[in-house]
Formats: C-alpha cells, sequence, structure tokens
C-alpha cells in the first residue's frame, strides 16, 4: 500500500446521521426503559451482596466501588496506574536518609487536607464478588505502601529513569496488587549538575491505580498535603475553577437553587441520553492504522520530553493562541500533536489516513483549593477527529483545522451525558456488563490531555526540579499523552503499548517530535507575523 501524498490539511468530520425527532423518542423509551430495569436489578443484588460482605467482613467492608472510579476496573489489557514521577533537589547527601526523610514527611501529614472518604481509599484495599468491587478496610503502615528499587548502574534520567519508569508500569500494586497506590523510592541519588551547588536530586514515585483518582485530583492531593505554599495552590485552584467555569460544563456549587438546577440538569441529560449515544455510535466509524486496531499487549513504553530551562514554550503557545482567531490552548497543543503524528505516520506506516479518533477528557468537577480532598474520577470525555496535519500549509490554516474537528467540544450535551451515565448508571452495573458500554471510545486512536500541575516550587520542604504524569491506556486506546505544566514549563509524557510501537527509540522520537513541532509552529507563526 503506498503511502499518502502530504498536501493540504483535510478533515473528516465523520459520517452525519440524522436521526428523525420520532425516531429519537422511540429509541429513548425503549432504551432508557431497559437501563431502568437494569439498574434496578443491579441496586438490589448490590444491597443483597452488602448485607452478605457486612456479615462477612464486619466492620473492615468499606462499600462498593461506583461511578467513575468503578469504570477503571473494566481495563484488561493492562494495569490502569496513573505514574506521577516527582525529581526533588535535596542537601541529603544519601538516598536512605532522604526516603526515610519522605516517610516521615508523608507519616507526620498524614494527609490532613484529605477528605475522611480519601483516606478510606488509601488506607483501604479491594476485593471482586459477583462482578462487584468492594473496598476492604485496613490498618495499614505506610511502610506497607512503599518500594524503594535499586539501581544497578549510573543513574542517569534517561535512558535508565525511563527505562525503569517503563518496567514499573507493568508492577503490580501492592497487597499482591489489591492495594491503590504505591510510593516508589531509590537507592540512589539521580546524577544531575545539580551536585556543582551541592545539591543532590531524587526521585519519587507515586503510583496510583486509575480507580482512586483522576490525574487532577492526585495532582491536588500531592500539592495540598505535602506543600505549604497555601496562596499558590488557592491561586492556582480559582484559575481552574475560572477556566471551568467559561465552559459552562461543570456542576453548580451548592444551594437550593443550584441544586434545583442541578436536578433539572440531570432530567434532561437522562432523557437525551440515548439519542446522543445513538447519533455518537453512528457518526465514528471503527477505522484502523498503524497505531490503532491491533489487539494491545499490556507491555508498555513510558516516554516523555520537557522544554529546557531556557526556553518559554507555555508563553509560546499563549502567543499563538491570543494570534490565532478562534484558538485554545488545547486547540494549539493538538495541531502539534497531530504534526508528530502525521511525520510518524508518513516514516513508519504504509499508510496516512486524512483523520483520527482522539478521546478528550474533561473535567467536570474542579476541586476548592480551601475544601477536604476527595479523591474520585470527575471526569468525562469528548469524543473528536483530528485531521492528521502536515507541515506543508500555514499554521493558522492547521489550527484551524483543528478547531473545526473540536468544534462544541465543551459544549456539547454528550459530555454531560457521559459523565451521568458513568457515575448514575454504568459506574452501578457488574463490571462484565461495564465494560460493553464504551463503544465509541474503542474507535479512538489516541487519549489526550493536558494537566495543569504545580504552581509552586517546593514539595516535601525539598525544591521542586522536574514532574512527569503519565495516564495508562485505556481498553483498546493504546497511546495516552498527558501534557503536564509545571511552573509554566510543559512536559510531554506518552504512554504507549509496544504492540503499535516496538521500539523505545520511536515511541520517544513520537513525543519528542510533538514538542519540537510547538518550537517549529511558533517560528512559523512569529515569521507570518513579521511578514504581516
Amino acid at each position: 500500500m503506498s503511502k499518502k501524498s502530504k498536501g493540504a490539511v483535510t478533515t473528516t468530520e465523520g459520517s452525519k446521521h440524522h436521526i428523525s425527532f420520532t425516531e429519537k423518542c422511540l429509541y429513548s423509551v425503549v432504551v432508557l426503559t431497559i437501563e431502568a430495569l437494569l439498574l434496578l436489578a443491579s441496586l438490589t443484588f448490590r444491597l443483597l451482596l452488602t448485607i452478605f460482605l457486612k456479615i462477612k467482613h464486619g466492620r473492615q467492608f468499606g462499600g462498593f466501588v461506583t461511578g467513575g472510579d468503578a469504570v477503571w476496573f473494566t481495563e484488561t489489557h493492562s494495569l490502569p496506574v496513573n505514574h506521577m514521577v516527582v525529581i526533588l533537589d535535596s542537601k541529603i547527601q544519601s538516598a536512605e536518609e532522604f526516603n526515610k526523610y519522605v516517610i516521615h514527611t508523608l507519616i507526620q501529614k498524614s494527609w490532613h487536607h484529605n477528605h475522611p472518604q480519601a483516606n478510606l481509599k488509601l488506607k483501604s484495599t479491594y476485593k471482586k464478588v459477583a462482578g462487584y468491587v468492594y473496598y476492604l478496610k485496613h490498618k495499614l503502615k505506610l511502610s506497607e505502601y512503599h518500594t524503594t528499587l535499586t539501581v544497578d548502574e549510573k543513574f542517569a534520567e534517561k535512558p535508565v529513569l525511563i527505562d525503569i519508569l517503563s518496567q514499573c508500569s507493568m508492577r503490580p500494586l501492592p497487597k499482591n496488587n489489591s492495594a491503590l497506590w504505591e510510593l516508589v523510592t531509590f537507592d540512589k541519588p539521580l546524577e544531575t549538575d545539580s551536585i556543582k551547588q551541592g545539591m543532590f536530586t531524587y526521585v519519587v514515585i507515586f503510583r496510583f491505580h486509575h480507580a482512586l483518582a483522576d490525574g487532577i485530583s492526585i495532582a491536588n492531593s500531592l500539592a495540598r498535603n505535602l506543600t505549604n505554599e497555601t496562596s499558590a495552590i488557592e491561586g492556582h485552584t480559582s484559575k481552574l475553577i475560572g477556566t471551568m467555569s467559561q465552559r459552562k460544563i461543570n456542576l453548580e456549587n451548592s444551594g437550593i437553587l443550584s441544586t434545583i438546577n442541578n436536578v433539572l440538569k440531570f432530567i434532561y441529560v437522562i432523557a437525551v441520553s440515548a439519542s446522543v449515544n445513538l447519533e455518537e455510535r453512528r457518526r465514528f466509524k471503527y477505522e484502523t492504522n498503524c497505531l490503532h486496531g491491533p489487539e494491545l499487549s499490556g507491555q508498555k513504553y513510558l516516554v516523555c520530553a520537557s522544554e529546557q530551562s531556557e526556553e518559554q514554550l507555555v508563553q509560546n503557545v499563549k502567543k499563538m493562541k491570543k494570534g490565532i482567531p478562534g484558538s485554545t490552548f488545547s486547540a494549539i497543543l493538538l495541531t502539534a500533536v497531530s504534526r508528530a503524528i502525521g511525520k510518524h505516520f508518513g516514516t513508519h506506516c504504509q499508510h496516512t489516513p486524512s483523520s483520527i479518533v482522539v478521546v478528550l477528557p474533561v473535567p467536570i468537577a474542579i476541586p476548592d483549593g480551601k475544601e477536604k480532598v476527595k479523591l474520585g474520577n470527575n471526569l468525562s470525555y469528548k469524543i473528536f477527529d483530528l485531521p492528521v496535519l502536515s507541515a506543508q500549509t500555514t499554521v493558522q490554516k492547521q489550527v484551524d483545522a483543528v478547531v473545526h474537528g473540536m468544534q462544541d467540544v465543551y459544549n456539547k450535551t454528550d459530555i454531560m451525558v457521559k459523565y451521568f451515565l458513568s457515575n448514575g448508571f454504568v459506574g452501578n452495573l457488574p463490571i462484565p456488563m461495564m465494560g460493553r458500554t464504551f463503544v465509541s471510545a474503542r474507535k479512538a486512536t489516541i487519549c489526550f490531555s493536558s494537566i495543569p500541575g504545580f504552581s509552586f516550587d517546593m514539595l516535601c520542604n525539598q525544591k521542586l526540579r522536574k514532574v512527569y504524569s503519565f495516564s495508562p491506556n485505556f481498553q483498546n486506546i493504546g497511546l495516552t499523552l498527558n501534557v503536564f505544566t509545571q511552573s509554566d514549563k510543559l512536559s510531554f509524557n506518552l504512554t504507549v503499548d509496544r504492540t503499535l510501537i516496538p521500539l523505545k527509540e520511536v515511541a520517544q522520537d513520537l513525543v519528542n517530535n510533538v514538542a519540537e513541532e510547538i518550537r517549529l509552529m511558533y517560528d512559523e507563526f512569529r515569521s507570518i507575523s513579521n511578514e504581516v
């Protein structure tokens, strides 16, 4: 099969299947009736299970895993574990002393900013029974969640740390893989230029089962509990809330009027949910390419790239956003992703598709910087067609094509439909039934998210040098790319199944190219602006 020629931007909006009002109503009545019966049967059976488990475990029974948390137990290809990699500069001279210090800090802090429900999840293991997952409370010590890995060679960030991260992604979690998180440290410092200033660099990896929480929730919990820079955290959270309010999809705050509004919104979303899902299933076809289609192995590469200290990629993205009408921060990033993927297709694949399907997680609720941290999955998602771009047209036209594919991403009813279904219906079904509901998501080539990270420079009273954040693959989506912002610096974190990209060097090239495309786009944008 010959390679597709690279030229002008092409877009594929998917097949337009218009459903009549009568067809929508009939379909909704039938589907909602079936869903109501299934939910009633499921809740009745789960009530009987609750009685049985309370008799069996007594006070150790911690309740069932439900909603968006339970969805992650449908993942069967690999462990759905988030990895937050924190690199710190410290004056502590030995890894052993540093590791003791970190453990002591975590015990001393006691996660006192967490909501009791969050601490229940952190101190529990999970078990499965009759298709459901439940918490089993323990009085576990922190040491039972802590692992120190031995590094047998010079501990360099690349390639040694990157190789260890890939191996970590396949490690079971503690307590025979029934715990929901793990703290990983190392037996030696990372080799960096900080030694010249009398500082030592250490790596701490927080591994979280995605059922525990989404990336924003995890970042918020670590920030609130492990730093004293309260004003920076509250300011950062306020900024996030401001951004969320502009998207007009977040749930409203507590209060009588807000509660009534949320109830009405819930009724409307449930009423249209069946027809919305039907339209989405008809719109997106299941198409394969060299990055989507084959059965995944569960063996992963975790690779990353970050901007240099003297660079200002965040500011450059903002300048492009300001200079290109209708664009967003995410649209600029996705344009770079599309260009990088286009290069990958052109170099390593026989065929370059005109577009790929992307899953974009959308946060529904941003945690308040002054309230207790509630660990959980407060995400919905949007599916859209991303045109595969070449560099043979202007940056503005490329961004316009991406914006066109993303149109109404943050205002679509289907985002709220997915959120309410996963938390109100799907998340209460048995796991085997739950896994059959994400038909549309299975059609995606990549999951992309931009995580607003830490806005401070100290963690555990040590200087925060760098942060990487990796999210797991989901079902047969074999590529997951997180763009993480820390102190106005971007890091690009790619999780890829080895079936899709067998060579680590190729995976590294792909993520490097995303960062490089932002640089090239800015140069092109600046050149055009100067000409004008």
